[in-house]
């Protein structure tokens, strides 16, 4: 995307609010995981992998600051083929704009900030340079270190102390005394005998020099006449940037009629709210041995707030017939007269067929590797238990009795297991696995939140899921269980908004999908496995349950956009979406199968 990027909303973590002042490629936006105020800086050349690795290496040390003065290097998001880097947020102007040289005292207060934040730096293994570019002045005088994403790690701090007093020759207007001026060499032109030992030494020798006490110096700039108090006299300061509103979450009509059943754990309600959360799959290679003890819980960075952005304009979907190549069958959750059913329809649209008809609520339907049966949740014998559906035929087999409330599951890739989430006398749900026939139920995982959407690798390896935090209750995160180890690990990790609700798996391993936002405001997220990039496919429309084809070229999904929750598929970058259905009641939780 070129142009301006206000009012856009970035991996629904970034609300960009509009370009700073002074600046082409920097905006101001709000991190609704921080829930303050960030700078992001456009970049005008694509990345290469060398580069994104180490950008991507550098923001876990240095987003942790909070140091007075330094602004925190956050990391880098890509959306599409644009990048951005966070950072910290300041208001006000470079020092690159000063118009002027400033009085000695002024000069060294200066001085007096930043050897501070490069000492800083440097006790935590860090060296960068200042300049007049990457120091910025706030509206009271203080000055701010960016730019940290240039950081390096520290080999010698000469470098940093020769730049602090560059930027001090740069600075000021007057003479300086004899004996200041002597001073100066040695950090311009450091010998081995005469070096600095820090940013601090430099800056209290010169004090000495020119015979001003170094605590006198204020921690601004700007006296009445100096050029510092003019440049923030004139500055276009934009006004605060306050958070978005919060949220009022607004279900479906019908789903405000009906209501959701009282199945004692919470991923109902989060799937019939707005986002409509999905759950299944259908993968790879069965378990040959049983794990017999569930590994220790972890827990992702707990969000901090969820705020509703300001509404922003979305396209209408390309309506274009589908390409013939386009194969397989999609089946969802369709919502007919307050009661939810299972559809099927063609990925190029047309006819919607109704596979089932009771007058009991049916949900995550999922497909059987060879596309013969569907595997549901189902309500029809009191409880929420799993059912096997023949297509060709009336044939409904009940699989589970008893490991309570049933809701989402996925099968292995031969059909000889399937892994549901279940949850035990009001419990949040755990992982559970069992034959495909329903003998043998074992508990495979139980985290510290509600467990749904089991999601298996199509090696057979691993399986994904979504687990709600129990500091953010109804928030989830995305993990992957590695099945030999049972070893645990995070994939959002706090760092989107309200990621999770349902996840799929790419056949070729290589992608997971899933939707992350606000309630009423999700988007699809595509997160790459080896490189642990998260690339946003859809802008606004309230999003959610995405499921790959199965050559893996195409994603459906459901979507408000039209004011209706209907289906929808596009490309894998999130390119050429298409509408499927159309129905003035929701369809949604779709999975794609042969």
């Amino acid at each position: 995307m070129s142009g301006d990027w206000s009012g856009q909303h970035l991996l629904n973590r970034f609300r960009v609010s509009e370009r700073l002042p002074g600046a082409t490629d920097c905006y101001r936006a709000w991190d609704l995981i921080q829930d303050k105020p960030v700078t992001l800086r456009h970049l005008s050349a694509p990345l290469d992998d060398e580069t994104r690795r180490a950008l991507e290496e550098k923001a876990r040390p240095l987003g942790k600051y909070i140091q007075a003065g330094l602004l925190p290097f956050y990391g880098l998001l890509e959306v599409g083929a644009d990048a951005f880097l966070a950072e910290g947020h300041v208001e006000g102007p470079p020092l690159s704009q000063l118009n002027g040289k400033l009085p000695i005292t002024d000069a060294l207060s200066a001085l007096k900030m930043l050897s501070a934040q490069v000492d800083a730096l440097h006790k935590a293994g860090w060296s960068h340079a200042p300049c007049l570019e990457n120091v910025t002045l706030d509206r009271e005088g203080r000055l701010y270190l960016g730019g940290l994403f240039e950081a390096a790690p520290l080999e010698s701090p000469q470098g940093d102390i020769r730049a602090l007093a560059q930027l001090f020759t740069g600075l000021v207007a007057e003479d300086l005394p004899e004996f200041a001026a002597r001073i100066l060499p040695r950090a311009l032109e450091p010998k081995p005998d005469s070096r600095f030992g820090s940013a601090t030494e430099f800056f209290l020798t010169l004090c000495l020099a020119c015979r001003v006490e170094a605590e006198s110096l204020p921690g601004r700039l700007g006296g009445a006449d100096s050029p510092a108090a003019g440049l923030l006299r004139e500055w276009p300061f934009l006004p605060p940037l306050a958070a978005p509103r919060t949220l009022v979450e607004k279900p479906l009509a019908a789903r405000e009629r009906n209501g959701p059943p009282a199945w004692g754990w919470p991923l109902a309600l989060l799937a019939i709210v707005g986002a409509f959360a999905s759950a299944w799959w259908l993968l790879p290679a069965p378990l040959e041995a049983p794990i017999t003890e569930a590994p220790p819980s972890l827990t992702a960075a707990p969000i901090s707030i969820l705020n509703e952005p300001e509404p922003i304009a979305f396209s209408a979907p390309t309506l274009a017939p589908a390409p013939d190549s386009l194969g397989g069958r999609i089946v969802f959750t369709c919502t007919r007269r307050e009661i939810n059913h299972l559809c099927m329809v063609s990925p190029r649209g047309g006819p919607v067929s109704l596979l089932t008809a009771e007058r009991a609520h049916d949900y995550y339907p999922t497909f059987s590797p060879d596309g013969n049966m569907i595997l549901f949740a189902s309500n029809r014998g009191g409880s929420f238990n799993l059912y096997l559906k023949l297509l060709q035929s009336d044939i409904l087999t009940r699989l589970t009795d008893g490991p309570g409330e049933i809701s989402s599951s996925a099968f292995s890739a031969d059909g000889s297991l399937i892994a549901f989430a279940s949850s035990l006398d009001g419990q949040p749900a755990d992982l559970w696995l069992m034959t495909r026939e329903g003998g043998n139920p074992r508990l495979l995982y139980d985290g510290s939140g509600n467990i749904a959407s089991p999601a298996w690798s199509p090696n057979g390896a691993s399986i994904a899921f979504v687990m709600s935090q129990p500091e953010t209750p109804g928030m989830y995160e995305v993990y992957i269980l590695e099945l030999v180890s049972g070893e645990v690990s995070s994939v959002t990790n706090g760092r989107l908004v309200g990621a999770g609700g349902s996840v799929d798996w790419s056949p070729d391993g290589r992608f997971l999908v899933f939707f992350a936002g606000s309630p009423g405001d999700n988007e699809i997220i595509r997160y790459e496995i080896t490189t642990g990039e998260f690339l946003q496919l859809t802008s606004g429309g309230n999003n959610a349950a995405p499921s790959f084809s199965p050559d893996g070229e195409w994603i459906v999904f459901n979507s408000q956009r039209n004011g209706n929750a209907d289906l929808f598929i596009m490309r894998i970058d999130g390119s050429e979406v298409q509408q499927i259905t159309d129905d003035p009641e929701p369809d949604w939780q779709a999975r794609w199968g042969q």
